[in-house]
């Protein structure tokens, strides 16, 4: 009888973890940032602080939790102060989750989206679109979108670069757009970045043309 409730256990744990290692799989698949749930903390404004596991969903820029066995969106998100997940700083705007990537006066933030790599034209899916050409993370295919699995198409995570004044964001993915922010010193962030060849691929240099706009 031992040995049988023995053989009931390890059979359990194990049914366990092959359903952990199933959601793992279907998260990224649905096109969220990383692979799979990470041990993170939700720190309130009220100084609360909250342990559990963490991704970021990439089509709704939106942190979700796991917990008894699925996946939930982290709400009442006004309520939020940082999320601190895969030693990276999340803070909410509006009702979006964007990662903190400077400490600027004018803060460098980005969001990550899901978009389209291809589509089948079929009437059954959304119509077609051309590849984002930001800066590629993760490839992902069978994506959960609107409540509906398109298995017809693949999709890519990238990344969108904002200066956040106050609550307001302004995009920040080229050179032009950040001289246009920074309207004082337009032709000094225009110079710097044909001089030093910024690459908006590589998030380093992205902040040291914004840090050099903030001198």
């Amino acid at each position: 009888m031992k040995r049988l409730l023995t053989i009931l256990v390890i059979i359990n744990l194990n049914s366990a973890q092959a359903q952990y290692q199933a959601v793992q799989k279907t998260m990224v698949d649905a096109g969220f940032l990383y692979p799979g749930f990470s041990d993170g903390m939700v720190l309130l404004k009220s100084g609360q602080r909250t342990t559990a596991s963490l991704n970021y969903n990439a089509f709704e820029q939106s942190i979700v939790y796991y917990a008894d066995q699925k996946s939930m969106t982290l709400t009442n998100i006004e309520d939020v102060d940082t999320v601190y997940l895969q030693h990276n700083l999340f803070i909410p705007v509006g009702m979006k989750f964007y990662m903190l990537i400077d400490y600027t006066p004018l803060p460098l933030v980005v969001s990550y989206e899901a978009k389209p790599l291809h589509k089948v034209a079929t009437v059954d899916h959304i119509t077609s679109g051309k590849q984002d050409q930001n800066t590629v993370f993760n490839t992902v295919t069978d994506v959960y979108v609107n409540g509906q699995v398109r298995e017809d198409i693949n999709y890519t995570v990238v990344t969108i670069y904002w200066i956040k004044d106050g609550e307001k964001l302004y995009k920040a993915n080229n050179e032009k757009q950040i001289a246009h922010i920074f309207g004082k010193k337009t032709d000094q962030v225009l110079q710097y970045a044909k001089e030093h060849k910024t690459n908006f691929r590589s998030m380093q240099e992205v902040v040291e043309l914004v840090r050099f706009a903030q001198e």
